[in-house]
């Protein structure tokens, strides 16, 4: 059984289109039942955070987690990580994706490391139901 399948993308708004539907025929390949729309709202908004602070590529990976949990990660090379900001509207803090990532997930976080960073959100699913 596959659990992992990755999709390496350049940083262009042109692009995120094709990243989602990665996402979706992924999410069936792994045999992972999730709300489609659900995960193409939270692709899109960590694949555009990629485009907005990265300049090489960038790459998404969606595994199977133990419990019919499906994580979806993006790996790049920005330095700025994301964050939560509860005290100022998302209108002019300008986080409004991480607010809906964190909001549409059951868990997300950050992942630093020397080459960039990995954002990751997990969303429930039933495995292997049609």
């Amino acid at each position: 059984m596959i659990e992992e399948l990755s999709l390496a993308f350049d940083p262009d708004p042109s692009h995120l289109a094709a990243v989602r539907d990665f996402a979706r025929h992924a999410a069936e390949s792994l045999g992972a039942t999730v709300d489609l729309e659900l995960l193409a709202v939270v692709v899109g908004e960590l694949a555009a955070n990629a485009v907005i602070h990265q300049h090489d590529r960038a790459e998404i990976t969606l595994r199977l987690l133990e419990g019919g949990i499906l994580e979806v990660a993006v790996r790049e090379g920005g330095v700025e990580l994301p964050r939560l900001v509860n005290d100022e509207p998302a209108s002019t803090s300008g986080h409004r994706g991480v607010q809906l990532v964190a909001a549409l997930s059951d868990a997300w976080g950050v992942e630093p490391s020397p080459a960039g960073k990995r954002v990751w959100a997990r969303l429930p699913t039933t495995v292997g139901s049609t």
